[in-house]
């Protein structure tokens, strides 16, 4: 199963926040492996915590 896949049926329960992020990363597929997770916060509003928990 990949990450696309994954991130559309998780297996958890998804906050608005994780909401938000998998938007962002389902936006930004091509760039969001290389960035580190700090600017992916600062771009997305979302905090670092939530970005490593998900």
């Amino acid at each position: 199963m990949s990450i696309l896949e994954q991130l559309e049926s998780p297996t958890f329960k998804v906050t608005k926040s994780d909401k938000l992020l998998i938007a962002y990363i389902k936006e930004n597929i091509d760039d969001v492996f290389y960035k580190p997770i700090s600017q992916i916060a600062k771009e997305s509003n979302i905090g670092e915590a939530t970005i490593t928990s998900l």
